[in-house]
């Protein structure tokens, strides 16, 4: 709930709506780069498979509770900017850089 305050506080008060947002790309960016692409890299067959369902799992538990915290900026700001919401952002960088690059 702290964070959720600091947030609403930041975007309301600061107006650092763009940072905000830099700093959300940033944190998914830096948590799938270091947690989970090494999980898969070198793997194939099921085990590859096996990996890549718990990185999903993983990977949807940290975007929901991004997402949750970063509420206030999705409501307000990216749609007022006709930006793409945090949710489908997070899924399009996993997609990227997870699944697309594995995928073969």
């Amino acid at each position: 709930m702290e964070i959720y305050e600091i947030i609403v506080n930041q975007c309301d008060t600061e107006d650092n709506n763009e940072d905000l947002y830099q700093f959300f790309e940033s944190q998914c960016d830096q948590y799938i780069n270091k947690y989970l692409v090494p999980k898969i890299r070198g793997k194939s067959g099921e085990i590859m498979v096996a990996e890549f369902v718990k990185c999903w799992t993983d990977f949807a538990i940290f975007s929901k509770c991004c997402h949750r915290m970063f509420d206030y900026l999705d409501r307000y700001f990216l749609k007022n900017h006709n930006l793409a919401l945090l949710g489908e952002n997070s899924l399009k960088r996993f997609k990227e850089k997870v699944h697309d690059a594995h995928k073969a």
